[in-house]
């Protein structure tokens, strides 16, 4: 990779990744809603104390269940709010601090009096959002919850309890079910974050690999105006003696000038007037080429509709993977003579690059080797297919298959 693709590929993944993950925005969220729960919990928790007015022995250990319950509240959601985060230790410390200060509200021996619901209820169902809220595994969300639920419906199983047994139950009910939908939210926010964070990171690398690839082929098209510039200035200033290398670099030149007219060339024109241009580019090389359309006069297959019924696409890799073979045939055949033969064949367009030169053992070059891996990766890659043919002294076939827009994916 060259400086230029790096600083490239650089510059188009750092914006992305320099902002806040999805993840972490989702946790900050998170956070910002264990605080809300918390104070709100805690407000509802002084105005129940507010309306009811403690008696003579639990004014004491009900201020100080009050307090350590909004203290806890206010630690924890500075805590969360300074970190953009809920941490599972300190979520833990404080789902025991609530049970165990629920817990101490329900004994007889620490709020004398008869058993009955805690005066904490409102502070609890409020609060039990927040045991769903930390990323921890479901199993100590239920466990918490069944744990605050159990303290909080404790005082109906006394004997003369005030607190109702059917109406107990529903209420430790609510507090688990509050707590694992919360749970459920959470996790599907987590997931939804993660998952929008991996496209991200999907798109960033697909936007570095383009800029990359965009890079190289202006290094080529660079490379090859230069490599063109020094073959024709030696051409010109015959700075070479042997005649024949010299008509050679000529016929090179004049090939590599076609290439980089074709790269430059504005596709779309249509896939026989492409086809017309290319055998006039070869006859410049010096490599006569005979283009039969016979798809022309076919029933419903003339060459109009044959050129309309191809996708530009599939029509820009026919004509490219034919320049490359008529090139294969003007350097190696041994021939200055092809065939272009334009057909219509199984729901597709076939065309068929065929010379009477030396040719080659085709089963003693491996498959996808050089120009062929090429044309294959040209042909297949608008669901097309290429066999290639050819035997020493019997010349050379290469046919293309590609299908037409109606007939995508369909098998020659």
């Amino acid at each position: 990779m060259t400086s230029s693709d790096s600083i490239a590929g650089t510059a188009v993944a750092s914006g992305p990744a320099s902002a806040p993950t999805a993840a972490a925005r989702t946790e900050t969220t998170l956070a910002w809603a264990w605080a809300g729960f918390r104070v709100g919990a805690a407000i509802a928790l002084l105005a129940t104390v507010a309306t009811t007015v403690p008696h003579g022995a639990q004014v004491a250990p009900e201020t100080v269940l009050t307090l350590v319950a909004v203290a806890d509240c206010a630690l924890l959601s500075a805590v969360c709010l300074r970190q953009g985060r809920i941490p599972p230790a300190w979520a833990a410390f404080d789902l025991v601090c609530v049970i165990a200060v629920v817990t101490l509200s329900t004994w007889p021996a620490v709020l004398p009096g008869p058993a009955g619901q805690s005066y904490l209820y409102d502070f609890t169902v409020i609060a039990a959002p927040t045991i769903g809220l930390p990323a921890w595994r479901p199993l100590v969300t239920m466990t918490g919850g069944a744990g605050l639920a159990f303290v909080d419906f404790s005082p109906s199983l006394h004997p003369g309890s005030s607190y109702p047994r059917w109406n107990a139950l529903p209420d430790a009910v609510t507090i688990v079910g509050v707590a694992a939908l919360a749970a459920v939210l959470a996790r599907l926010l987590r997931d939804s974050a993660a998952a929008l964070d991996r496209n991200r990171r999907a798109a960033v690398e697909r936007a570095s690999l383009l800029a990359r690839q965009r890079e190289r082929l202006r290094q080529q098209a660079d490379l090859g105006t230069y490599l063109l510039t020094t073959v024709e200035v030696l051409v010109a200033d015959d700075a070479l003696r042997d005649p024949a290398i010299t008509e050679r670099l000529r016929a090179e030149a004049a090939e590599l000038r076609s290439l980089i007219a074709a790269e430059q060339a504005p596709h779309g024109a249509g896939l026989l007037a492409e086809l017309h241009s290319l055998v006039l580019e070869k006859a410049a090389t010096g490599l006569h080429v005979d283009f039969v359309d016979s798809a022309d006069g076919a029933p419903g297959g003339d060459a109009a509709t044959l050129a309309d019924a191809l996708a530009p696409a599939a029509a820009d890799a026919l004509v490219a993977a034919a320049r490359e073979a008529l090139t294969n045939v003007r350097k190696h055949s041994g021939t200055d003579r092809a065939e272009l033969i334009l057909a219509v064949a199984d729901g597709g367009v076939l065309l068929t690059i065929a010379d009477r030169g030396r040719g080659y053992d085709a089963s003693a070059i491996a498959e996808g080797f050089g120009q062929s891996r090429s044309l294959r990766q040209r042909i297949t890659g608008v669901g097309g297919r290429v066999e290639i043919e050819s035997a020493p002294g019997s010349g050379t076939q290469v046919r293309l298959w590609v299908p037409s827009s109606d007939k995508e994916g369909a098998t020659p």
